[in-house]
This record gives structure tokens, sequence and C-alpha cells, in this order.
């Protein structure tokens, strides 16, 4: 039998985590969550209404027991606030993994994540909760990704890198082997981090990727 999934959030980026969670039959998803405390039940994405908001199935948790939850949130802040308000109700985070992307049998995974699809995450990678790993990103063996990160599309993580906490690691970009990413870090689309960025809160663009 397959399992009650409501996706909170109702902006584009929806679109993209109801076609990833559509390839996997162990889910149904019964409708859309607004973030905002007032939602338009109307309002219609990929063929799934908008059932409710995220200040209601806060409020009366207990009736959501039995429902998965899958954040469709690009911000890290923002997704990070809404994963801990969840977790603090009880509250299913599972991670949703598209049935077109690759996971080596050796990753070891928290939750809450997303895999979109024709992601590589290769060999004795760790991979903490809440991360969103966007269509065709990759990341090779022996990384560690910790919590709150997002991969936009095409985006590539070499072997052994760490990736601490709410980074965004740009369309296309790329972060050499073995490099430290500290936290809140952002590299800029198509930049290429050649050196570890060793100073949280900092933005990084261009090839070799520099301090913006």
């Amino acid at each position: 039998m397959s399992k009650h999934c409501l996706i909170i959030g109702c902006g584009s980026h929806c679109h993209s985590v109801i076609s990833v969670i559509e390839t996997l039959p162990d889910f149904n998803i019964i409708g859309l969550v607004d973030t905002r405390s007032l939602f338009d039940n109307s309002e219609i994405k990929s063929g799934y209404q908008v059932v409710n908001s995220l200040e209601n199935i806060l409020k009366n948790s207990v009736k959501f027991k039995n429902c998965h939850f899958a954040i469709a949130v690009g911000d890290n802040k923002e997704r990070a606030n809404i994963y801990n308000a969840l977790n603090d109700k009880g509250l299913a985070t599972p991670n949703f993994i598209s049935e077109h992307a690759f996971i080596d049998r050796t990753v070891k995974m928290g939750d809450g994540n997303i895999i979109f699809h024709n992601v590589v995450v290769n060999a004795h990678t760790i991979i903490g909760n809440n991360n969103q790993i966007n269509t065709a990103a990759i990341i090779e063996h022996d990384a560690i990704m910790g919590n709150h990160n997002h991969m936009a599309p095409m985006s590539l993580i070499c072997g052994s890198c760490k990736l601490a906490d709410f980074c965004f690691i740009g369309a296309g970009a790329c972060v050499l082997p073995g490099k430290r990413v500290e936290n809140n870090t952002i590299v800029g689309a198509g930049g290429v981090l050649v050196s570890s960025a060793t100073k949280e809160n900092t933005t990084f663009v261009g090839i070799p990727a520099r301090v913006k």
C-alpha cells in the first residue's frame, strides 16, 4: 500500500519535486501545502491541489502522523526551518530519491533529502539531512555533505570533498577534489572552486572561483 505524501511549497520548484515523487510507487501525492498561512485551494500545480497551510499542519500535527512530507523549497534556511518544525512535531520527512538517480550501495544518508533525476552519488559518500541534490548533479566518491545544502542542476562535488551546512553550489559549478567548503558558502553558477573555502558566509564566482 502506497504512503500518503504532502509536498510543502507551492512555487515552481514543486514541479520538479512532484516529478521525482511520481517515479516512486511507494508514495501517493495527496496534495500541496502552502508555506503561507492563507492558501488558495483552487491553486493547482502539475495536477495537484493546494490543500492546506504549513501553519495548520503544525497546529494539528496529530492528524498528520501517517503522512510523509517532502519540502519543495530551494532556499536553504527556509527549508531548514520547515524541516526542524516538522521534526519537532514528530512528522515524517523521508528521503525521496528519483528512480532515475544512481545512489551507490555504500552511500550513507540521513533523512529529508530529495535526490532528483539523473543524479549520481558515488561510493562511500555520506550525506546528512534535508539536502536538495538537483537534476544531473554529481557527488563523487568519499565526499561528505552536511545538512540543509542545495546543489543546483549539473553541479559537481569531486571526490573526498567536505561540504558543511547551508551551502549552495550553483548550476554547473564544480568543487575540485579534496576541498573543504565551510557553512553558508555559495559557489556561483559555472564557478570552479580550486581551493578550500575556509571562511563561512562567503560567495565565490568565476574560474577559478574567487571571493565576490
